[in-house]
């Protein structure tokens, strides 16, 4: 795009307007030409010119970080929150079946160049009222979707993605025979995790489809509260990474987030948090980091039952999966390892003794296995040795008998649960 300041400021005001502040507050994005991090210094200082605009995407968000964190104020605006903005408008644009006929296609590479270059330019927050910024600029960026219109009539039929028809295809419509059929494309599918069914309006990209994901992915680890607030997400997968683990690390984030997901319903992280724990374990990930998590994971069972009173309840799992047994038994096994962590929460004695039933539900379900395991786990974070793993196969003992079948590991297979994509 041009380097002359005033075009410049009217990409920016478009590009505050039409889609920063829908982004935060909800409503109908509007996409324009791709923006390159060339305008990133222009777009970190600039304001609109219509300070309502200014003002409610200020209070947008705040509160989207406030109901994480109680905060009163808000860097703004954020110069890492704003390249990570440009980088998910970017994937947006790129989505445009209008760039995926010749010779308009050959954009998309260079598109995508500049995605990487944004998502660079951000990397993980330093402090944490950049991490609570990024959230609220981007955190809704698995709830994205786009209508995409079908207009039928007796001669022709037109495909519109993300777009109106002209008025006049919809001119006469009974005369006309004209039928418009909507058809909903989620952010899985827009964003290249899944394909379309064969009825929707444009047929999947495949080159888009392995384009995308990973640049989700990137742009996820850098915002490192929206990475763990999603983790029930289908793809990408869910991990602890090293910045949602530092993000994890500031107690006021790691209760926030954990309230959060409990409001959310903490059965549809059940699966994926202890998938990413297994993962996080088998690497291993180094004491403190792991500890982290460790102290995450048991602060979701502590609000679980002082907050939610669920000391009683079993956890609507659907299966007893190694993943949802890895997460149920971190709290058993800090409740008789210890390592330190039960000790950070202080607790009223009615709270205790609730959260000792809780314990005792919780390792019932898990398995003697599983709680050796998450036990041991807890000893690693203290600087102890690192466990073996519960899914792996265990060493065969000393034997003269070379016919000695081999000890076979379960199945590990497991299906996250699949969160709603609600329209932005």
């Amino acid at each position: 795009m041009a380097d002359s300041p005033q075009k410049l400021q009217l990409a920016f005001e478009q590009f505050a307007r039409d889609f920063a502040l829908p982004v935060a507050q909800g409503g109908t994005l509007h996409l324009g030409a791709p923006i390159g991090p060339a305008a990133l210094d222009h777009f970190m200082h600039a304001r609109p010119s219509d300070t309502l605009v200014e003002q409610r995407l200020y209070e947008a968000w705040l509160k989207r970080a406030a109901d994480v964190v109680p905060v009163r104020s808000l860097p703004f605006p954020e110069p890492d929150a704003i390249a990570l903005l440009l980088a998910l408008y970017d994937m947006l644009v790129v989505t445009d079946p209008r760039l995926c006929g010749w010779p308009t296609r050959a954009a998309r590479p260079k598109i995508l160049a500049w995605v990487d270059s944004l998502v660079a330019r951000a990397g993980p927050p330093p402090t944490r009222e950049s991490a609570l910024a990024r959230h609220a600029a981007v955190g809704r960026v698995l709830e994205v979707a786009r209508d995409d219109l079908l207009v039928r009539t007796w001669a022709y039929t037109h495909r519109f993605a993300g777009r109106r028809p002209p008025p006049r295809l919809l001119a006469w419509k009974g005369l006309r025979r004209v039928h418009e059929d909507v058809s909903r494309v989620p952010a899985d599918q827009l964003l290249g995790f899944s394909f379309p069914q064969e009825d929707a309006v444009e047929p999947a990209d495949a080159w888009l489809a392995a384009q995308l994901p990973p640049r989700v992915a990137a742009l996820l680890a850098a915002t490192p509260i929206t990475d763990v607030l999603t983790c029930a997400r289908k793809t990408p997968a869910f991990t602890f990474g090293p910045a949602s683990t530092a993000a994890l690390a500031d107690p006021a984030i790691r209760t926030g987030v954990a309230q959060t997901l409990l409001v959310a319903g903490l059965d549809r992280a059940v699966v994926p948090l202890g998938n990413a724990l297994l993962a996080m374990a088998n690497a291993p990930a180094p004491p403190a980091a792991v500890g982290v998590v460790m102290r995450f994971l048991y602060e979701l069972h502590v609000l679980a039952v002082v907050d939610r009173g669920e000391s009683d309840k079993e956890p609507p799992v659907e299966r007893m999966s190694p993943p949802a047994a890895a997460m149920l038994a971190v709290l058993p096994a800090i409740a008789v390892a210890g390592g330190g962590f039960a000790d950070e929460i202080p607790l009223e004695r009615a709270d205790e003794a609730e959260l000792r039933v809780r314990s005792a539900l919780l390792a019932r379900m898990a398995g003697d296995e599983m709680i050796r395991w998450a036990t041991a786990l807890v000893g690693y974070a203290a600087g102890g040795p690192a466990p073996s793993s519960p899914l792996a196969p265990a060493p065969a003992p000393p034997s003269a008998s070379p016919e000695a079948p081999p000890t076979t590991a379960p199945d590990t297979t497991s299906a996250p649960a699949t969160p709603a994509t609600p329209s932005t």
